[in-house]
């Protein structure tokens, strides 16, 4: 394990979804603070939880190992190289589920929620410009 790569299989103690016992989760962020956090929220689901600060790490233990899901930051090393990581772990794993993460408020392609409707954050904002202007 490389200082750039943090695993957890912290296994709580309560009667909970033991089902989920044994599922393998990669994150691909460059930021520590996130694989913490991420790391200890889905160990406590009883997920085991590996992290990666780089996509080429990313891509050589996809290579090797298989993972349920995958949380890839887009823009980790720089914006938008995840989409190619994503891409490559699809290829790679194609069975794998891919969610993709941003530290964005806002995207363009992110205007509307799964069932096509304005979040409220956006219709507020839309809302408010509305009536300034």
């Amino acid at each position: 394990m490389t200082s750039s790569e943090t695993s957890s299989s912290y296994r709580a103690a309560s009667t909970g979804s033991h089902h989920l016992v044994g599922i393998e989760v990669l994150v691909l962020d460059g930021d520590r603070s996130v694989h913490a956090g991420i790391a200890q929220l889905l160990s406590e689901a009883h997920l085991h939880v590996t992290c990666v600060s780089d996509p080429e790490r990313a891509h050589a233990l996809v290579e090797r190992q298989f993972f349920s899901v995958a949380l890839v930051d887009i823009d980790t090393p720089a914006p938008r190289a995840g989409i190619a990581t994503i891409r490559a772990i699809k290829q790679a794993s194609p069975t794998s589920m891919v969610i993709a993460l941003t530290p964005r408020r806002s995207s363009p392609r992110a205007r509307f929620s799964s069932r096509g409707q304005p979040t409220r954050q956006q219709f507020g904002a839309r809302t408010r410009r509305s009536i300034r202007g």
